[in-house]
């Protein structure tokens, strides 16, 4: 569903929609609102603090593939990791969370057999 309705947008400008989707990965924390994220705290600029962001999120969607976790569980474990390794911070970003954290409780139910 989410590259159905970025369709339109990739057709109209797919550079500009790309960029727009990797922004707050790419975004010069000096420019913002800083935020004590964890490579900040390990002294991390550029891609070298990327790359445990990414490590992260690749191993929480091989685990979400694997049927080790459930997709809500994912979406707030990919969501989380976002926010700790962000280095720009809004505070919105706290409240998009919340849902994620709700979701991710009917993970933690047991299946029907």
């Amino acid at each position: 569903m989410p590259g159905l309705v970025s369709l339109p947008f990739l057709v109209w400008n797919a550079e500009a929609f790309v960029r727009s989707i990797l922004f707050s990965a790419t975004r010069d924390a000096n420019a913002h609102v800083r935020a004590l994220s964890f490579d900040a705290l390990l002294g991390l600029e550029g891609l070298a603090a990327r790359l445990p962001m990414l490590l992260l999120v690749a191993l929480v969607l091989v685990a979400a593939a694997r049927g080790e976790i459930g997709r809500y569980l994912a979406v707030m474990l990919v969501f989380a990791t976002f926010l700790d390794f962000n280095s720009v911070f809004y505070l919105q970003y706290m409240t998009w969370i919340v849902p994620f954290l709700v979701l991710a409780v009917l993970d933690c139910r047991p299946r029907a057999a």
